[in-house]
């Protein structure tokens, strides 16, 4: 009897490191996932603001020059009121 009550505690603490050992990795993976798609979208916007910051310094150059309000807001995709406030 003492052989089978010593053998069922090591199995349920085998069960136990398991749930442990389960809930960690899983931790670790939902962690990297989190990782991985923060710094996707970090660099989406980042792209995005760059981009922006590009058209801005287009738009300055044209606006600068003398371009039209019209051919500005076609190469920039700016509004007009953005471009106004240049």
């Amino acid at each position: 009897m003492y052989d089978i009550s010593l053998k069922r505690k090591w199995d349920a603490e085998v069960v136990r490191q398991w749930q442990i050992e389960e809930q960690e990795r899983k931790i670790a993976e939902g962690m990297e996932k989190g990782l991985a798609e923060g710094m996707e979208k970090g660099m989406e916007k980042g792209l995005a603001e760059g981009e922006r910051k590009k058209s801005i310094e287009v738009a300055r150059e044209l606006k600068k020059e003398g371009a039209a309000l019209e051919l500005i807001i076609r190469c920039t995709k700016l509004t007009a009121e953005e471009i106004e406030k240049l």
